[in-house]
């Protein structure tokens, strides 16, 4: 997986007026910062782990994006997420792997290439 970093004192001034906001992947320095406002547990921290370090993964991986559509409800809550189409699913692999029941109920195309794509990532270690 990918390393925890500590946050930068612009990300942190983020975090601070963004207490919603469990952390994000860093694609910049291939990492995972976490808001130091919120009192996660051990567990939810490890939840943002695998949420961002997915997200990164596929960042480094293209070829392995997911390709799949989007549920009806995906669309509506996570329709201001991004403007990029291949962010949002790569979010909803990442929620899908850490268990985050906020993207529904995944269609049975996303299951399919998102087990798909937990083996893969299992192979290279991750």
């Amino acid at each position: 997986m990918y390393p925890d970093r500590e946050p930068t004192f612009s990300e942190r001034l983020f975090f601070l007026n963004n207490p919603n906001v469990g952390g994000y992947a860093s694609f910049d320095t291939n990492s995972v910062v976490h808001n130091p406002y919120n009192n996660f547990t051990p567990q939810q921290r490890q939840g943002i782990r695998i949420n961002e370090g997915t997200r990164l993964f596929l960042n480094n991986h293209p070829s392995l994006q997911p390709t799949y559509n989007l549920t009806p409800y995906q669309q509506q809550i996570l329709g201001n997420y991004s403007s990029n189409p291949q962010d949002i699913r790569n979010t909803i692999a990442g929620r899908y792997f850490s268990n985050d029941k906020s993207i529904g109920l995944p269609s049975l195309e996303q299951q399919q290439q998102l087990d798909k794509l937990q083996r893969y990532m299992k192979i290279l270690g991750y």
